[in-house]
């Protein structure tokens, strides 16, 4: 991920079939996949170096709240709870609140127009 505060510092793909997304992703632009993955991380997309972004299974448990399949992005803030405070107040939506993960502290959010993302404590 990308070290510094307020920029997009993750990509993730999440979808219903992650070996379909890696083919297509390869076949297209020419990524290719870190496999195996770490334990409990998202496949790696590569292109050279580049590893900014991976794809993860889309959670059952939000299939059945109606997410689909979608790209989303991270940025890496300082101060989760207080951007979220913020967000909060400026007519966002959060869709999980802050929480501790395998990856470190974040939480899946939106702006008042619905551009879902995710904030990552940097």
């Amino acid at each position: 991920m990308v070290e510094q505060s307020a920029v997009f510092a993750w990509y993730e793909l999440l979808t219903t079939d992650v070996s379909a997304a890696q083919s297509f992703y390869a076949k297209v632009v020419g990524w290719t996949c870190r496999t195996p993955p770490p334990p409990n991380l998202p496949t790696g997309f590569q292109r050279r170096r580049d590893a900014g972004r991976g794809t993860y299974e889309l959670p059952l448990d939000g299939r059945k709240k109606g997410a689909t399949p979608r790209w989303m992005g991270y940025v890496a803030v300082e101060d989760l709870d207080r951007v979220v405070n913020q967000l909060r107040r400026l007519g966002g939506t959060v869709y999980v609140p802050p929480m501790d993960s395998n990856v470190g502290r974040l939480a899946v959010v939106a702006d008042p127009q619905t551009a879902t993302l995710a904030l990552i404590k940097d």
